[in-house]
């Protein structure tokens, strides 16, 4: 009897963190927005948002960060589990952004050519001014190990505004979440595709013995937005592709089944041993991002409701060309999701 045990925890897996990262790229968190002018409007992330990061979360998290910068990421559960608990004031840091690039108004500070350095820095010290010494500890490191990134970004990209620009004052969001952003909005706007591998063990995984390593690259296909509006506003989760290299330690196949039948059609003179093993395991997948509309919004109350489309994940099983798995313009051919091989034209 063949065991494919290997192969089924690696699948297995592959299915549970598709789970995930669907739930990942659905998130939606509503934020009031409180400006003068403004009624029944918020600010809608579309993110992580989550209560709290396990280990495997965070070298999930991590790998696919880094992938996205092209370069190893090394935050922390605790440093994970601070920035999914924290929380920035969106109008503090706008502020002061202003101030310290001495720009005249909020429209220049959202159009203004910045660092990423220069914006968790600034993140960085509103947490502290705030006291949340947790927060601003995770922004540190996450600085220190981007740091060196040449490009700027503008601030105003994340944001698609149905109010006016001064209806961000008074918004709060979530600091893994716009971390997050940040570094999706670098990456779509300089890093073409992965040119380095993260590799994750397959016990930080929790996949145990079966599972030597996994090497994830990931690519953004869209840049983040945080959008903002009343009633009927629509928002999405930028799609993810991501290519995954399981190493299944070379497990032997248990192949005397197929022994006792080979040896019953050469004759009982012969005696024959088959052997195989499982090697290297591709999967390529495609995350579209997960859409919503807004169907209540009623500060007056408190009730923000919005109905949510989760994403739609392609599946591609073999060898896969990393040249053509991240062409931004190269498109998956659907028959060939379950098992197949990525297109070649």
């Amino acid at each position: 009897m063949l065991d494919l045990s290997p192969r089924r925890t690696t699948v297995t897996w592959l299915i549970g963190m598709l789970s995930a990262l669907l739930a990942l790229n659905l998130s939606a968190a509503p934020v009031p927005l409180l400006a003068q002018g403004t009624t029944n409007q918020v600010c809608v992330s579309v993110g992580a948002n989550l209560a709290s990061v396990d280990a495997g979360q965070a070298a999930l998290l991590d790998g696919i960060l880094g992938s996205l910068l092209n370069r190893d990421l090394n935050l922390s559960v605790n440093d994970l589990n601070a920035l999914a608990q924290g929380q920035l004031d969106l109008g503090d840091l706008l502020d002061t952004l202003q101030i310290q690039n001495g720009l005249p108004d909020l429209a220049s500070t959202l159009g203004a050519d910045l660092s990423l350095d220069a914006v968790l820095a600034t993140a960085l010290a509103g947490a502290e001014s705030s006291g949340n010494a947790s927060v601003a500890g995770a922004l540190g490191t996450l600085r220190q190990q981007v740091g060196g990134l040449a490009g700027m970004i503008q601030i105003g990209d994340l944001f698609a505004l149905d109010t006016p620009a001064g209806a961000l004052i008074d918004g709060q969001l979530n600091a893994l979440d716009l971390a997050t952003a940040l570094v999706e909005l670098y990456s779509f706007n300089y890093v073409a595709g992965p040119t380095l591998a993260m590799s994750i063990a397959g016990n930080d995984l929790g996949l145990g013995s079966s599972v030597g390593t996994v090497e994830l690259m990931a690519q953004l296909l869209a840049p983040p937005q945080i959008v903002s509006g009343a009633t009927g506003l629509t928002f999405a989760a930028p799609p993810l592709r991501l290519l995954v290299h399981s190493n299944l330690l070379n497990t032997a196949l248990d192949l005397s089944v197929l022994d006792g039948l080979l040896e019953g059609a050469l004759g009982l003179v012969i005696d024959v041993e088959v052997a195989a093993q499982l090697g290297d395991l591709s999967l390529l997948t495609d995350i579209a991002g997960g859409a919503g509309v807004l169907s209540t919004v009623n500060l007056a109350s408190g009730v923000v409701q919005a109905q949510v489309t989760p994403g739609i994940a392609a599946l591609y099983l073999g060898e896969v060309a990393s040249s053509l798995a991240f062409d931004r313009n190269h498109n998956c051919r659907p028959a060939m999701s379950a098992l197949g091989q990525w297109a070649n034209s």
